[in-house]
């Protein structure tokens, strides 16, 4: 399997904190999967990703982009973050002019490329975040969703080759949470690796291809959903929630179930009772 980052016992702790936010923090990130980062509010999700972009530096153990352990000067930072790009919880906080189309060609700008790129890179981004009628609208007339693919673009746009996403569907209604992940969708099947920290537990088991959970700082299970959510003791110990679909599987007689392949969506599960049931 390859990599495409990775901690090694990473460890840091905040100033004036009492706890560690990553204590001996250890995980994989695989390469063109589409990861799910789960856990509680302090275990450790957007600390984790801060290290991934080099905003923070680990005081203990060593974070890997690529295979190569991350150099903090400044080309190295430079280009790491041509390879990472993150997107904060708060779309606020990442945009900085009056449209999409200006804020997505200001990233493009500021990393000094031509104006024949730029042009194509952010009519490309807008296109596929299905943005382009709105590309000239002012930013403080879109809705947060629009807001949060707005950013996405921006990201986006500067073609890196893993995107993070900090909490992306928090406080958006079902249409534009539906519509998000449909944009993150459409960058994923671009060839970009993807990884969304989500407190959605019932998301995260019918999007994702590889599944982490933290607590407290460090990594309690990495691997597939199926094999994540067969643990269903030690997730409920960890004061999570078993997503519905797999919940609901669970209850069934084993003989129902047994070699048939768990249902990761609604669409399936909905197709198993009608022909297998019946």
């Amino acid at each position: 399997m390859e990599l495409v980052l990775e901690w090694q016992d990473v460890s840091y702790t905040y100033p004036d904190a009492k706890a560690a936010a990553l204590a001996g923090m250890s995980l994989r990130i695989p390469k063109g999967m589409k990861t799910a980062v789960l856990g509680h509010n302090g275990s450790g999700k957007s600390t984790l990703f801060l290290h991934a972009v080099g905003i923070l530096k680990p005081q203990g153990g060593r974070v890997f982009c690529g295979g190569k352990a991350l150099d903090y000067g400044r080309k190295g930072l430079q280009e790491l973050r041509r390879a990472v790009g993150l997107v904060l919880q708060d779309p606020e906080q990442q945009l900085i002019l009056n449209t999409p189309r200006e804020d997505v060609a200001f990233g493009l700008r500021n990393a000094g490329m031509d104006e024949g790129t730029i042009r194509h890179r952010t009519e490309s981004a807008l296109a596929r975040l299905g943005l382009l009628e709105l590309a000239d609208r002012p930013i403080h007339h879109l809705s947060l969703g629009q807001k949060k693919r707005t950013a996405l673009a921006g990201v986006f746009a500067m073609e890196p080759e893993v995107i993070l996403l900090d909490e992306p569907a928090s406080y958006l209604d079902p249409v534009s949470e539906r519509l998000l992940l449909q944009s993150i969708g459409e960058i994923h099947r671009a060839g970009v690796t993807v990884v969304m920290a989500t407190h959605d537990m019932d998301t995260a088991y019918s999007w994702a291809d590889w599944i982490v959970v933290l607590d407290r700082g460090a990594c309690r299970m990495q691997g597939p959903p199926d094999t994540i959510f067969a643990h269903k003791e030690l997730i409920e110990e960890l004061g999570l929630e078993m997503p519905l679909l797999a919940d609901l599987w669970d209850s069934l007689p084993v003989g129902l179930r047994e070699g048939r392949p768990v249902p990761r969506n609604t669409e399936q599960f909905k197709a198993y009772l009608a022909n297998d049931l019946v």
